[in-house]
C-alpha cells in the first residue's frame, strides 16, 4: 500500500487541498458547493480519526486498569487462600481439616493410596572377601522405602534359609561356615505389606579350601 493510501496521508492531502477549493472554486472549474462538501467531508474525517484515537486511547487506558485490577485480585486471593489452607492444616483431625476446605469451596487432599509392590531386585552379584564373608549387592529401581530380605542356600541345602536384611542394595555376609564349597543367593524386596518377586538366585563358588578367605569363582545358578 502506498503513502497516499494511509489515513494520515489521505487527510494531509485532503488539507492542503480544501481550503484551497473551498476559497476559489471558480479557479478550478468546480461549483461552490462542491467545494464546500468536499471540505465538509474532510473535516469530518479529520475528527472521526481524532475521536477514534481517543477511542483508542480509552481502551488502552482501559484494559490496562482491567489488567492492574485482576493482578491485585489475584494477589489478595492467594494471600487469603494460604491463610485458608494454613488454618485448616492447623486442625487436629483430618475431618476438622477437611470441613474448613469444603465450606471455603476449596478442594480436599485425596488421601494417597496403598503404593504398589517394590520391583524385583535385578543383577545380583555376590563377591567373596579375604576374610571369608561375601558382599551381596544388587539393582532395583523405584524402590524408594523398601527394605531388603536376603536369603542364603548353602551347599547341600534343599531350601533357601533369610539371613539378614538390608535398607541399602548391598549386604555382607559374615556368616558363611567354614569349609563351604558353594552357596547361592537371592533378594527380595519388601515395602509396608507389600512383596516383590524373589530375585534370580546367583551362585557363589569357592575355591578348594571351601569358604577361608580366597577369591571364588561365581557366576548366576542355574
Amino acid at each position: 500500500m502506498s503513502s497516499s493510501e494511509t489515513i494520515a496521508s489521505r487527510l494531509a492531502y485532503a488539507a492542503a487541498r480544501a481550503p484551497i477549493y473551498k476559497a476559489t472554486p471558480a479557479a478550478f472549474g468546480a461549483t461552490a458547493a462542491a467545494c464546500d462538501a468536499y471540505d465538509a467531508a474532510y473535516k469530518a474525517a479529520a475528527d472521526s480519526v481524532s475521536n477514534a484515537q481517543l477511542l483508542r486511547d480509552k481502551a488502552r487506558a482501559g484494559t490496562d486498569a482491567q489488567n492492574t485490577a485482576l493482578r491485585t485480585l489475584a494477589e489478595k486471593q492467594n494471600t487469603l487462600l494460604r491463610t485458608i489452607r494454613a488454618f485448616a492444616d492447623s486442625q487436629s483431625t483430618p475431618a476438622a481439616r477437611n470441613a474448613i476446605l469444603e465450606n471455603a469451596l476449596l478442594p480436599v487432599p485425596t488421601p494417597p493410596g496403598p503404593l504398589p509392590a517394590p520391583e524385583t531386585p535385578a543383577d545380583v552379584g555376590a563377591d567373596p572377601n579375604a576374610n571369608g564373608t561375601v558382599s551381596v549387592k544388587w539393582k532395583a529401581k523405584n524402590n524408594a522405602g523398601s527394605v531388603y530380605l536376603v536369603f542364603r542356600k548353602l551347599a547341600g541345602n534343599n531350601t533357601f534359609v533369610q539371613i539378614g536384611f538390608s535398607s541399602k542394595k548391598t549386604f555382607v555376609d559374615g556368616t558363611v561356615p567354614a569349609g563351604t564349597t558353594s552357596c547361592q543367593y537371592q533378594v527380595q524386596a519388601v515395602r509396608g505389606q507389600q512383596v516383590s518377586i524373589v530375585s534370580q538366585p546367583v551362585s557363589v563358588q569357592f575355591g578348594a579350601g571351601g569358604a577361608s578367605g580366597f577369591q571364588a569363582n561365581i557366576g548366576l545358578a542355574a
